[in-house]
């Protein structure tokens, strides 16, 4: 047991990526405003982060193993169309839902949607139920009675695990960065964005099958991929699927958003940009940084005589225009909405199926159609 009791949320093969020596890492503190060298052996992990159960994590190492051979072979080539069918769609867009959904925010998050499902759904349920004279008592019993669901966070990552056909059509790119700067990453490293929406405040406009989505993931200090919906942003290519970045601000403006998706925690490879880390911070300190778990509820009139009430949850949008030299905004009367149809009932039929066979998940993808 004692084995598997620490569990890292971001894994230690990823961090080797942007280290020199293999064993540690440069680590900036946002709320301490501190920069150390940490062991990459104790960083991002906690005691039982999943769970106790160590077939879970046990699991997850043998998962990590096969993504980072896949992502080592596109550092190795710098290329992603040298990837397999495999290793595109069963190991490489796991890693980046797989990375999305396990991380110290995203259980923050899963919490936070338990406990406002209690309050605005379980514990209403409860109150109807009761006979009216005991409502007064009832209620109070509830106001200090708290629900919680262990495994939330880990339903959350068994779901956006199931969630491969849905990202399936973004276009990957690697962007080689060129420039003097370096790339750098988060306790939060896989993040989604969406430029074109980001102006929207009453719904989610980041979910996998939304309009609009972008998906970025540094790979080392000089490669990271990027994921886009073709259909609302150009893209300057300077090979098939890959960026040369020669210009400094895009890096910043990369580096910026790995900030303000951040948790706690920046790393980064070289003692040399310790500086520009704090000048960072400095510059982005005072935008809202963290995502916040909106919620409403929203009444529908089915007939004359009856209505049906949702609860809509969503996470707000970070306040910050993401503009990159190579990305434009295409004209397109397309809104705000469900990407690919096709693929979101394929999503549905496969995890009814709850992906019996591998093999036949793969063949229903598009064939390499967002290669570029």
């Amino acid at each position: 047991m004692t084995e598997y009791k620490k569990q890292h949320y971001v894994p230690q093969f990823y961090f080797r990526f942007f280290s020199t020596d293999g064993i540690n890492v440069n680590i900036y503190n946002l709320n301490q405003r501190k920069i150390f060298r940490g062991s990459i052996k104790n960083t991002c992990c906690k005691p039982f982060f999943y769970s106790k159960n160590n077939e879970i994590e046990k699991c997850f190492r043998e998962l990590e193993e096969k993504q980072a051979r896949v992502l080592k072979k596109i550092l190795q080539d710098e290329s992603i169309l040298t990837l397999t069918r495999e290793e595109y769609y069963t190991f490489l867009l796991s890693f980046i839902l797989f990375q999305l959904s396990r991380t110290a925010t995203e259980r923050k998050k899963a919490k936070e949607l338990t406990n406002i499902f209690s309050e605005e759904v379980i514990k209403p349920l409860f109150l109807s139920s009761r006979r009216t004279e005991d409502l007064n008592k009832s209620k109070k019993m509830l106001d200090d009675f708290k629900i919680t669901f262990p495994g939330d966070h880990l339903m959350n990552m068994s779901i956006s695990l199931e969630s491969i056909p849905l990202i399936s059509d973004l276009v990957p790119i690697l962007l080689v960065n060129k420039t003097e700067s370096n790339f750098i990453f988060s306790d939060n490293p896989v993040l989604r964005h969406n430029t074109f929406f980001n102006h929207v405040k009453n719904r989610g406009t980041k979910g996998f099958y939304t309009t609009g989505l972008q998906i970025f993931c540094p790979l080392d200090d000089k490669h990271m991929l990027m994921f886009f919906d073709s259909d609302f942003y150009d893209i300057k290519l300077n090979h098939p699927n890959l960026v040369e970045i020669k210009n400094e601000t895009d890096i910043e403006s990369l580096n910026s958003l790995q900030y303000l998706y951040c948790d706690e925690n920046i790393f980064f490879s070289s003692d040399k940009n310790t500086k520009y880390i704090e000048i960072l911070h400095n510059k982005l300190s005072g935008l809202n940084k963290k995502e916040r778990i909106e919620n409403e509820k929203m009444i529908f009139q089915i007939d004359e005589k009856s209505h049906a009430e949702i609860l809509h949850t969503f996470t707000g949008n970070i306040n910050y225009s993401l503009k990159l030299s190579f990305l434009e905004l295409k004209k397109t009367k397309r809104k705000l909405g469900v990407r690919n149809p096709e693929l979101l009932e394929i999503h549905r039929e496969l995890t009814d199926k709850q992906f019996k066979n591998n093999s036949k998940t793969i063949q229903k993808y598009p064939n390499n159609s967002q290669f570029i």
